[in-house]
């Protein structure tokens, strides 16, 4: 069961910083003007932090079909969930750089200028949580009170909002790039602490060049200490996709370890190759800066798997259970050697066959201290194998991107504390072939 491409939603503005409380407002306008009028205060100051994002991604069978607004209308009225036929998790890094939001795999030594829908793989994915949605509504969107809320003994109030499209800067993409979308919904305050509590962001209906129907974000705030700040940061975010077909991904997003990064922090983006190379001589007892292509190895994942907790994006590492030997015999790696790659697939598909799909992607191997870059793909004499654990596993390249291996287990639910195979590493892959999960 393939997965479908979904919308990536982009938003162009910065996070949000909370300062000390103020007093209680008397009345629902006084309260949104101090909520408005700090908010817009703080998204000034720029704060320079960063925040690791789990993303859980579900996807459902229809419920009925129809045009854009039966099924919009539908999932409004609807009161049960469809039938599950998949899912996948993803985790990643996400910091605010010169107002705008960059991505990176956790633990990665660079974020990625501009590659959300790389990372984000076949399914939806958003930002905008961490301040552009608070920015634009609350500088440009027409407001208007609802109610108060009681939560637990706090008094919330409740505001709709409406943003036309001509003012919008949510953009979604379709098949002629990136195009603005109208949108409205509901934010809740805390008039004592002027805080946002929560918002809501429903699309109208999206152009038809793009495959879903609709998108509807649910936010939740909260403030954490970040050095002498209290920042605002999202706690979990929400977001549903109604596609042309009435089928619908429902994501879910929590947020961890944000912390601060100094001014004298360096953020490094992926740079060409040919911006790496030097003319300076390399020591002669030092290791090469890759590895060669077409050489013949065992390795053994031993770094736990477990589909209930793990993501894309989670380092993984190898250990070597032959050496590795050049085309002389010569052995440039010891058994037992660590290599190092990462998890860039989780997936679990349900059906008459329930499997668990992982992805993973072999980035370098240790030698003399150093790692050393190294990519590497399953032998190609092995195609179905048995895995230590005694499930029925089969293993291949990826289709899509070359330097990838596909693991893929018939089970609904994957333990995986030890796996060995055959592999042959593979030379350095072109540019855009090593993004992305599966």
């Amino acid at each position: 069961m393939p997965l479908r491409w979904g919308i990536a939603i982009l938003l162009t503005a910065v996070g949000v910083v909370l300062s000390q409380q103020t007093p209680e407002a008397s009345d629902p306008e006084t309260a949104l003007e101090r909520a408005r009028g700090r908010l817009l205060t703080d998204l000034e100051r720029l704060p320079r932090y960063t925040c690791v994002e789990t993303i859980t991604r579900r996807y459902y069978d229809p419920q009925s079909e129809g045009s854009c607004p039966a099924l919009m209308a539908a999932h409004e009225k609807r009161k049960s969930e469809s039938r599950l036929r998949g899912w996948d998790r993803l985790r990643l890094e996400v910091a605010i750089v010169d107002g705008d939001n960059v991505y990176s795999w956790v633990g990665a030594p660079r974020f990625e200028s501009g590659t959300l829908e790389q990372l984000a793989g076949r399914g939806p994915l958003s930002s905008g949580d961490f301040g552009p949605f608070l920015h634009s509504i609350f500088s440009g969107a027409s407001v208007t009170f609802e109610g108060q809320q009681l939560a637990g003994k706090r008094r919330l109030l409740a505001y709709s909002y409406d943003m036309p499209v001509e003012r919008s800067r949510y953009l979604v993409q379709t098949d002629n790039g990136w195009t603005a979308t109208a949108y409205r919904g509901v934010f809740v305050i805390d008039p004592e602490t002027t805080d946002i509590v929560s918002l809501t962001v429903s699309t109208t209906e999206l152009p038809k060049s793009n495959p879903d129907c609709q998108a509807i974000n649910e936010v939740q705030y909260g403030r954490i200490q970040i050095h002498d700040r209290l920042v605002l940061v999202p706690r979990e975010t929400r977001l549903v996709t109604i596609d042309r077909t009435g089928s619908e991904t429902h994501s879910t997003t929590e947020y961890a370890s944000c912390r601060e990064y100094a001014s004298t922090s360096r953020i490094l983006f992926d740079a060409s190759p040919a911006s790496l190379v030097t003319n300076a001589a390399a020591p002669p007892d030092s290791p090469p800066a890759t590895f060669p292509a077409g050489l013949h190895f065992r390795g053994r994942i031993i770094t736990p798997i477990d589909s209930d907790t793990a993501a894309a994006g989670d380092p993984i590492e190898i250990v070597l259970r032959s050496p590795i030997r050049d085309k002389n015999n010569v052995e440039l790696a010891a058994a037992g050697t660590r290599l190092h790659g990462r998890l860039v697939g989780l997936e679990f598909h349900a059906g008459s066959l329930d499997y668990v799909r992982i992805s993973i992607q072999f980035e370098s191997i240790e030698l003399k201290g150093k790692p050393v870059t190294l990519h590497a793909v399953p032998d190609s004499s092995q195609a179905i194998g048995i895995s230590v654990f005694r499930a029925p596993v089969s293993v291949s390249r990826d289709d899509i991107s070359t330097s990838t291996t596909v693991l893929l287990f018939r089970k609904a639910r994957l333990r995986l504390e030890k796996f060995d195979w055959g592999w042959t590493t593979l030379a350095a892959p072109l540019d855009g072939d090593n993004a992305g999960a599966h």
